[in-house]
């Protein structure tokens, strides 16, 4: 394998943009105007030789409609002894491939000595993880308090064929929510080239840039804000009967709450007649089983020392569930034997 040194390097690449300047500038413009008719048309292949030191050089290049400029370049050089007598004697050229580390700046090798292998290096060196907020967002929603919410009910012990009225107290349908704040220290390290007193970058003993670790650790507030809003309202009253309520939109479930017994003209919305007694449901308790589930819509947003990061987010939806039990009473006629006139009480 044969070394380029990083004179013959830059040597080989300025030969490159003179060929570019001189004769594939045309190139381009000729190709684009034939683009602009033939979408598959393709620039003949343009060829150029040259010799750098020991290095013959040759570059191709052609511009293709659909697939951009493709650039080949050759370079190889003949060493003593290629020349290999086996049946026809022929010569076989001898190539070198080099891999050169890509610099932070075009013009690096203004800054290197003339016997520097290699660039200037721009590493980044990553010292931690960066914050994930949306398992704490997660967390939150999934932990965030139910509201102490309770199942009203008008008669409190109901009756056969006359409907029970239903409301909710203790909760008016609104959001719930809840933020956390998280203060990171974040340390930056990046990889800086040791320079010597004239600017030239500072050589190791291997002939490539010296070089040290600069660190600066800076803080990032984030703010993770959780919260949940009902999107649908589930009602079972126990006797394989039930109501369900969707919500327009956050805050917009006017029905699904029923409302509260004021008198018996305003009736709720949330309303059903039994048609059997609760005697023996429920083993002694004698009493029907009453649910609300709720469904939320579960959102986070997160901010990031004051700026907000796009708004929220959807997470996985959350239900909530609440109980109450409710004795219901068959009331039957019981027929007796009249008193008689004269007799007050029978």
């Amino acid at each position: 394998m044969l070394a380029l040194t990083s004179r013959s390097f830059l040597s080989i690449l300025l030969s490159l943009v003179l060929y570019f300047d001189e004769n594939f500038d045309m190139g381009i413009a000729a190709a684009q105007a034939r683009c602009a008719q033939f979408a598959s048309f393709a620039s003949p292949l343009r060829e150029f030789n040259s010799r750098v030191g020991p290095w013959n050089l040759q570059v191709t290049s052609q511009d293709n409609c659909d697939g951009g400029v493709h650039v080949g370049l050759i370079a190889q050089r003949s060493e003593p002894g290629d020349m290999v007598a086996r049946g026809n004697t022929q010569a076989a050229g001898s190539s070198s491939v080099t891999s050169t580390p890509i610099a932070c700046r075009r013009d690096d090798y203004m800054f290197l000595p003339p016997n520097a292998l290699g660039g200037i290096p721009c590493l980044s060196i990553p010292t931690q993880s960066a914050f994930d907020p949306r398992p704490l967002a997660v967390r939150m929603a999934e932990q965030l308090p139910p509201p102490d919410l309770r199942i009203g009910m008008n008669p409190a012990k109901g009756m056969v064929n006359v409907p029970t009225w239903f409301w909710v107290e203790g909760y008016d349908g609104g959001t719930l929510s809840q933020s956390e704040t998280v203060v990171q220290e974040v340390k930056v390290c990046h990889v800086v080239t040791d320079r010597g007193p004239g600017g030239l970058a500072e050589l190791g003993s291997d002939s490539r840039p010296r070089t040290h670790t600069d660190c600066v650790t800076t803080d990032t507030t984030f703010v993770v804000e959780a919260r949940l809003w009902p999107n649908h309202f589930a009602w079972d009253f126990g006797d394989n009967h039930a109501a369900g309520f969707n919500c327009g939109g956050q805050g917009d479930c006017p029905n699904a709450l029923g409302q509260p017994y004021v008198d018996a003209v305003h009736q709720s919305s949330v309303q059903h007649p039994y048609t059997w007694s609760s005697l023996g449901v429920n083993g002694p308790a004698d009493a029907y089983t009453v649910k609300l589930g709720i469904n939320f819509t579960a959102e986070y947003r997160v901010s990031i020392d004051g700026k907000d990061q796009g708004g929220w987010h959807r997470l996985s939806d959350r239900l909530l569930t609440w109980t109450a039990s409710h004795q219901v009473q068959e009331a039957q006629a019981v027929l007796t034997r009249p008193c008689p006139v004269n007799v007050p009480v029978c």
